[in-house]
């Protein structure tokens, strides 16, 4: 599962969203759960963002009542924050670069398949 922190202001976010997610999503399908948390100031700023461009997962919201919590929770000291979860539920890498986030998806396919 990857799970994305973002913001619709945010053009590092959503170029990251269009070149890394977005071909990630297309590649691995229905292998590889992605979500979108935005934490944008309101959800009409994500929802359009998310309206015009290609996000065939789910999404989510967090309110700026609760985005102090959430930064302390998951550690997000910049605007976005990416996080690799392993199929046991633990999280197996943080804001890597596209190039370790692909090596670290395929590894952990290839190591399911032979577990399976």
């Amino acid at each position: 599962m990857i799970a994305y922190f973002w913001s619709s202001w945010c053009s590092p976010c959503t170029e990251h969203i269009a070149t890394v997610l977005v071909p990630l999503s297309e590649r691995y399908g229905d292998q590889v759960e992605v979500v979108t948390i935005s934490l944008d100031e309101t959800w009409s700023g994500a929802a359009t963002f998310i309206e015009s461009n290609p996000m065939p997962w789910r999404h989510g919201y967090v309110p700026p009542s609760d985005h102090a919590a959430v930064r302390r929770a998951f550690e997000i000291w910049s605007s976005a924050k990416l996080v690799l979860i392993d199929p046991e539920g633990r999280v197996a890498l943080e804001d890597p670069d596209p190039g370790a986030l692909r090596e670290a998806l395929a590894g952990m396919l290839a190591d399911a398949a032979s577990d399976g």
